[in-house]
């Protein structure tokens, strides 16, 4: 590839902050005769190219900081980024990136206007019917919105990849579109990812990929999860009414209460849980500086987590007795929090990062101050899972269920069983009907 074009100022500048960041870059022939970066980074080969003439000029006077960032993102082996930041008046920048079949990287930078009144009905309650028509209608209006030849409109299977969307804060009306739904169900004519992360807190990509990294060799490693992780386990009236929701409870606390007084490198761990803790215990859970890893399920789609209603019991036996039938909820409100030691909470909380009902009547946007996302995240969790709509029990189920069978907590488990004299291929085969994919 050779350079084909007249370089102007703002273009010559965004060049030398590139290579200043150690990139490579020359300035080549893209598509329909627009200029495009050719860029390379180690072994990593990028083509840039620009959705229209002068965008890339204007991309070096306004966020060349930004796009520096997801250049050096594109090392990773397992996620394809997504930037969504602020542009001129009324319009955001999109840039994005994929794979392609030969091993490089094909990238797009568009300028799109921002899109108003996005109908978010497809979250409320109705037939599966009413949403899909809903959804069909809202994929037709973005899919409109998204330039030609943006990477994301390369239509593949699921290529295995985590789609990681960097979204300005400024820029919160992005989330109400359903890309989880769009790039992760097979349904629809875009590229198909095996799942979606969100960046909303202003973090880097490079910041994220690095926790991202540091979090999941913690999760590989035995010592840390029995010392650092705690599992939450809440039931519902409506959830002890189902067979399969009370067997699984069951099941999960049996496979638990296996990982206590584990020996490791002369160290004594237990992996704590709790089935349905007091506020006050939850408080605790929350500031203990040793707990990395959080793990839990809670009925939130009023904003708030709801104490869990039925038998109380935890790893160490100190929480005994019945729950009253008292709604209860736990306030983030009114209290501050410092959750900056939690690398991760894996929460299964329905709607806590957006209420459709509510944004329906006053137009507010996902993971906006009122959000119990916004909140996790302002008191300093590295990183903070919720729910743009409902989630179920059984997925909260299976995540954890996943983790206790994963080959360094099985071998632990299988050793447990042997030496009590239970049968851990019973116990295995029946957690693996809750978690059928589990390793």
């Amino acid at each position: 590839m050779s350079q084909a074009f007249d370089v102007s100022d703002s273009l010559k500048s965004l060049l030398d902050t590139l290579r200043c960041h150690g990139f490579v870059v020359e300035v080549v022939d893209g598509a329909n005769s627009l200029p495009a970066l050719y860029i390379k980074s180690g072994t990593q080969s990028i083509l840039f190219k620009q959705a229209a003439f002068g965008l890339l000029d204007r991309l070096a006077e306004s966020t060349a900081a930004d796009f520096c960032d997801m250049l050096s993102a594109m090392d990773d082996e397992d996620t394809e980024p997504l930037l969504v930041t602020g542009s001129r008046n009324g319009f955001v920048w999109l840039a994005s990136a994929v794979r392609t079949q030969q091993g490089e990287w094909d990238g797009m930078l568009a300028e799109c206007p921002r899109l108003e009144n996005i109908d978010t009905r497809y979250g409320l309650r109705m037939s599966v019917d009413d949403q899909e028509r809903y959804l069909r209608d809202l994929f037709s209006s973005f899919n409109s919105w998204l330039p030609e030849g943006c990477p994301l409109r390369n239509v593949s299977d699921t290529n295995g990849a985590v789609l990681v969307a960097r979204v300005d804060p400024e820029e919160m009306w992005f989330l109400r579109l359903p890309i989880s739904v769009y790039a992760c169900s097979s349904g629809y004519p875009l590229r198909q990812y095996r799942s979606l992360e969100y960046i909303v807190s202003g973090k880097s990509l490079t910041q994220y990929l690095y926790e991202r990294r540091d979090t999941r060799s913690g999760l590989r490693h035995a010592g840390t999860l029995l010392r650092n992780t705690v599992v939450m386990i809440n039931t519902y009236p409506h959830l002890l009414k189902v067979d399969r929701a009370v067997r699984g409870t069951e099941l999960l606390i049996e496979a638990l209460s296996l990982f206590r007084d584990i020996t490791i490198d002369e160290a004594t761990l237990t992996l704590r849980w709790y089935l349905n803790p007091s506020h006050e215990t939850i408080v605790s859970v929350l500031e203990d500086k040793s707990v990395t890893f959080f793990f839990a399920n809670f009925e939130s789609g009023n904003g708030k987590w709801e104490i869990g209603i039925g038998p109380r019991r935890s790893w160490d036996g100190r929480e005994p007795g019945e729950v009253s039938e008292k709604e209860e909820f736990f306030e983030f409100a009114g209290r501050s929090y410092d959750l900056s030691h939690i690398q991760l909470m894996r929460v299964y909380h329905c709607n806590a990062a957006f209420r459709p009902a509510e944004a329906c009547r006053d137009g507010r946007n996902p993971a906006d101050e009122r959000s119990i996302v916004h909140q996790l995240l302002a008191a300093g969790a590295r990183r903070v899972e919720g729910g743009l709509t409902r989630e179920s029990y059984f997925d909260f189920l299976r995540s954890v269920i996943e983790l206790l069978l994963s080959p360094q907590m099985k071998f632990i488990m299988e050793m447990k069983c042997w030496r009590e004299g239970k049968d851990c291929n019973e116990l295995v085969r029946h957690m693996r009907e809750f978690a059928p994919d589990a390793s």
